[in-house]
């Protein structure tokens, strides 16, 4: 085994360190972060568990996240309760969610799943006419294991020029997106 794992070195060329080393490395390997983020997550407090208890619990499971700054953040997202959620957000409102989350899957937006390792928590934001927008509170599933790549976003110029000469364009519908920018009634037609 010990021969494999150095090859195309031979084990006697190495030192008792390096070949316990490899040894460890191979036995004991790392962690996956996003498997022990999914284990942090996924812990719930037990019944007759104190806080305290869960608390250190989570912590321990937290070794391998690497949250570094953001474990404070995500005990705190963890320790919501459900009671702390719906003081937070009317019944009447949540009805409302209801019937948009509904409205959603009906328009083919959403669909329903029993389990998904991505499941991201919902945060609902009140809109005119009692109705909600619905956005994904991503910072504590997809976000966390994102690589992102920082670009400059484009000049005007820059893209009005890719642009030219171009036959087809597309319209996006943004009625459910949150983020959107005001225009003036010309630009709305």
């Amino acid at each position: 085994m010990l021969r494999s794992l150095v090859a195309p070195e031979w084990p006697p060329t190495k030192t008792f360190d390096e070949l316990v080393s490899t040894l460890r490395a191979h036995y004991a390997p790392k962690p996956l972060e996003i498997a022990e983020r999914f284990h942090f997550h996924r812990r719930n407090q037990q019944s007759g568990e104190t806080i305290a208890d869960y608390i250190a619990t989570l912590r321990k499971l937290a070794l391998h996240c690497e949250f570094e700054g953001y474990l404070d953040q995500a005990l705190r997202d963890l320790l919501l309760s459900e009671h702390i959620q719906k003081l937070l957000l009317p019944e009447a409102d949540l009805d409302a969610v209801g019937l948009e989350l509904d409205q959603l899957e009906t328009e083919g937006v959403i669909e329903k799943v029993n389990h998904s390792d991505w499941a991201t928590p919902i945060v609902p934001v009140p809109k005119e006419g009692g109705r909600f927008w619905v956005c994904g509170d991503y910072k504590v599933t997809v976000n966390l294991v994102l690589h992102v790549d920082q670009y400059p976003l484009p000049k005007p110029d820059d893209l009005f020029g890719t642009l030219a000469g171009g036959k087809k364009f597309t319209k996006l519908d943004l009625s459910q997106a949150y983020l959107q920018l005001e225009l003036d009634e010309e630009s709305s037609t």
